[in-house]
């Protein structure tokens, strides 16, 4: 690494809706059940991070979040002591991962003095809305640091996505206290629609094409309900239900699996009707699986697209909140603008989000 080099990098990576397979994606859950396989679709609620450093006398390490209107500055030598704050703690402990722990920084016997150190971020899509917009964070974050502390370049850091979500899911599980979930990572690195098989020692992720992502993203209306959650707490109930052998719920997230496989082929056949109704069929077994997974606000917008035609839809994420989406058949493709209109009246925001092909993405500071 030439510290005599400035150094200038921004990433953006997409948030995902998760289409069916939720919660599976924990270990060990995904070891215990057939199948096991997650379906998400990634859309443009872009993570950002902006990474500057350039040499300095002194030095100085500045960390901002631009969404959550947080910004603390120290000195190097003070880095690796400091306590961040909650808005910042993610920033922090990847910073310090790259440089000061990871075998390939080339850091290691330098650490960051003598640098003016920039590291700024704004997260994509509203706080607490079930898209994985923390995990998208982390992976852009996870993807400027690496280029910076590792010496490599763009290229090498998408032959290096494996390793970034593995580093990354260490790293939020760290901070929640609890097991973080895979898929989100995933939607971030790599974008697009894509089913992933949870498998031991690996996974296998099977990028579904384009054109029919963009085809089926086409019939998805987004939404807020402007409720936040915590995914981290509500996965963890489920969690413990399922390693403490509760059978109900055990039978359930295997019927989500077999359903999920279900819609990995429905998809890759362009059979949408079928995969609406797995959607459906989806969140009907969900919805059963804890309390408070859904809320009067989105179980009332529910109702009134089913009386509208359109049957097809879950909450994103662990639900109590959070983001929804439906997904429209023909006959209702049309009256689309109605429909939105008719649910933001009570405080619901539609989030006009489009597909997103790509995940990890280089721009210009």
């Amino acid at each position: 690494m030439n510290l005599k080099t400035a150094f200038h990098t921004k990433v953006k990576t997409p948030v995902r809706v998760d289409l069916s397979g939720g919660t599976v994606d924990i270990w060990p859950i995904y070891l215990l059940l057939e199948q096991p396989v997650t379906v998400n679709l990634a859309v443009d609620l872009f993570a950002e991070t902006t990474l500057s450093v350039t040499p300095a006398k002194t030095g100085s390490i500045q960390l901002s979040s631009a969404d959550r209107k947080k910004f603390i500055g120290l000195t190097p030598e003070k880095f690796l002591q400091y306590k961040a704050p909650p808005e910042l703690v993610l920033h922090w402990k990847l910073l310090k991962y790259f440089v000061f722990e990871s075998p390939e920084s080339q850091l290691l016997s330098s650490g960051l003095t003598g640098l003016d150190l920039k590291l700024e971020t704004r997260a994509g899509g509203p706080a607490g809305a079930g898209l994985g917009g923390s995990s998208s964070l982390a992976i852009s974050l996870a993807a400027a640091i690496a280029q910076f502390a590792w010496g490599i370049d763009q290229n090498e850091v998408l032959e290096q996505r494996e390793k970034l979500i593995s580093i990354v899911k260490d790293v939020e599980t760290q901070i929640l206290g609890v097991p973080a979930g895979l898929q989100d990572y995933y939607g971030a690195a790599y974008g697009g629609l894509q089913s992933i098989s949870w498998q031991v020692n690996g996974h296998q992720r099977e990028p579904i094409s384009s054109d029919i992502g963009e085809a089926f993203q086409r019939r998805i209306l987004l939404f807020y309900s402007g409720k936040s959650r915590n995914s981290g707490m509500n996965n963890w109930e489920l969690f413990k239900g399922f390693i403490d052998r509760d059978p109900q719920i055990q039978k359930n997230f295997q019927k989500i699996s077999s359903i999920t496989a279900a819609l990995t082929r429905a998809l890759k056949s362009q059979d949408h009707l079928e995969a609406m109704s797995l959607i459906a069929e989806e969140w009907a077994v969900r919805k059963t699986l804890a309390q408070g997974i859904s809320t009067p606000e989105i179980d009332e917008a529910f109702s009134y697209f089913q009386s509208e035609g359109v049957r097809s839809g879950k909450i994103c994420g662990a639900g109590g909140g959070g983001c929804f989406f439906v997904a429209l058949p023909d006959e209702a493709l049309k009256k689309r603008e109605q429909l939105i209109a008719q649910v933001c009246r009570n405080g619901i925001e539609h989030l006009p989000a489009q597909f997103a092909p790509t995940g990890i993405q280089f721009g210009h500071p």
